[in-house]
């Protein structure tokens, strides 16, 4: 409920909406139990999900990566870093990996155990960019529908090189 009155006041602070239009919001959101930012766009007190991602990228300081832009590394063996199943449970998509900084789209704040989570598994520093439920479902999907040349060259090369080991591994017993 804090993360919503932080939005809330800034949506407020900006002018986006009035203090009242706020207030019924969140009266709203707790019988509906919705999130405030698709509880303000269906009451049509903001004009769509995209104007909540350009504030919440204030908030966070995370820049706000439209559609278009949501393009992961197929080289890095991504899939393998966040599974299918966790990034649409927890909607987020891995972008790429520098050193030890992965890159992900989030559409709402990342809670501490989830962010904990990602890094243990991963192994990796999170970076985060924001964007819309929409968008990011949207990418996904294809995302984790794909098999690009790339990915199957690094999984066959890595294959070939798991194979080489072996037989290396079974000449130095011998």
């Amino acid at each position: 409920m804090a993360e919503n009155l932080q939005i809330g006041e800034m949506l407020v602070g900006q002018k986006l909406i009035s203090r009242d239009q706020l207030e019924i919001a969140l009266a709203e959101q707790l019988k509906t139990k919705e999130p405030l930012g698709r509880v303000l766009i269906r009451l049509r007190f903001i004009e769509s999900d995209q104007q909540l991602k350009l504030i919440l990228s204030k908030q966070l300081g995370s820049p706000y990566v439209p559609l278009d832009q949501l393009k992961p590394r197929t080289d890095q063996r991504l899939k393998e870093l966040v599974p299918r199943e966790m990034a649409l449970e927890h909607l987020i998509l891995p972008l790429g990996r520098i050193g030890n900084r992965l890159r992900l789209a989030i559409s709402k704040p990342p809670d501490v155990i989830l962010t904990d989570d990602l890094r243990k598994l991963t192994g990796c520093d999170i970076e985060t960019v924001i964007t819309t439920e929409e968008e990011i479902r949207e990418a996904i999907e294809n995302f984790y529908a794909s098999t690009e040349l790339e990915e199957v060259v690094t999984s066959s090369a890595l294959y070939e090189v798991s194979e080489l080991y072996q037989a290396d591994k079974e000449i130095e017993k011998v």
